[in-house]
């Protein structure tokens, strides 16, 4: 059996399987997720085969204009960049307007340097020290899991911070519903690592969720422009202490209006039969341009 369209996620996958696609005669989609755009390129030999890569390519899909940027600056030709977001099934995430006002904050996310659920814990603290009375779950696991549990062992701050570590998907649901507001204080990993688009802040809004983060890649083309005072400039602590005092004195009518603005930028830009059509779109395309003919879908 011949595939119509030869498709490669990650980067680095897409430069092993160029050559296969070529002797194959299929046209070839490549996806970008996150390092592969921003820290893999950085390593020996990885920029040059990229360059190699994009004439062997028929279409790069990426997910936000950050990595867009990204790839034209790699050398890829711009009239090949098409822009997929990560997204969700939105009838699995029933949207939950806001109830009362913010007292518990979730962080949901690899403990990973990028990911830096230290500096929601950091900002916790010190939100409480001035003054507010905030609860922080912290649901995840990775290599930060230690650090994360020994600062809240040191500052005695078991009452104000709850590790859950590693949960499936549906406690990971009844986390968001029990919770008031959501946290992602993601930022660039010493070794150059980035996001790409988080996909549990779609899922977050689309469940009514406010949430804080940070302008970090992608980030800032998930959250509504108007919810852009919830988000900080990356690594800065200081910031993300002044957003959680905010966020607990916002009215209820403030926060339904921010969670509503919210599940609708995720029902315009991140549901998943949207941007399957988008793909879908891609696949035609090239499948046309490479042999004239279309590819067939029930």
């Amino acid at each position: 059996m011949q595939p119509d369209v030869v498709h490669a996620h990650f980067g680095r996958e897409g430069v092993l399987i160029a050559p296969v696609s070529r002797r194959l005669g299929r046209p070839l989609v490549v996806t970008f997720y996150g390092y592969d755009i921003s820290s893999l390129p950085e390593e020996d030999g990885w920029a040059e085969a990229y360059r190699e890569m994009w004439s062997l390519t028929d279409a790069v899909t990426v997910l936000s204009e950050e990595m867009k940027e990204a790839a034209l600056e790699l050398g890829c030709p711009e009239e090949k960049i098409h822009i997929v977001h990560l997204s969700r099934d939105l009838d699995q995430f029933s949207f939950q307007p806001p109830d009362r006002k913010v007292q518990r904050l979730l962080y949901v996310g690899r403990f990973t340097p990028k990911k830096a659920p230290l500096d929601a814990v950091r900002a916790l603290e010190r939100a409480n020290q001035k003054g507010a009375d905030l609860q922080l779950h912290i649901v995840g696991g990775g290599e930060l899991r230690d650090d994360v549990e020994r600062y809240v062992d040191d500052q005695g701050l078991e009452e104000e911070i709850v590790v859950h570590g590693r949960e499936p998907s549906e406690k990971v649901a009844g986390h968001m519903r029990a919770a008031d507001a959501f946290v992602l204080p993601s930022k660039t990993a010493p070794d150059g690592d980035r996001e790409g688009t988080p996909t549990v802040l779609v899922e977050a809004q689309a469940m009514g969720l406010p949430c804080i983060s940070t302008h970090h890649a992608g980030i800032p083309e998930m959250i509504p422009e108007q919810n852009h005072d919830l988000l900080v400039q990356e690594g800065d602590v200081e910031a993300l202490v002044d957003r959680f005092l905010q966020v607990s004195t916002l009215s209820l009518k403030q926060l339904q209006g921010i969670a509503e603005r919210g599940r609708r930028k995720i029902e315009k830009e991140f549901s998943l039969s949207g941007q399957c059509k988008k793909l879908q779109s891609i696949y035609q395309s090239v499948a046309v341009g490479r042999s004239g003919g279309e590819i067939g879908y029930e």
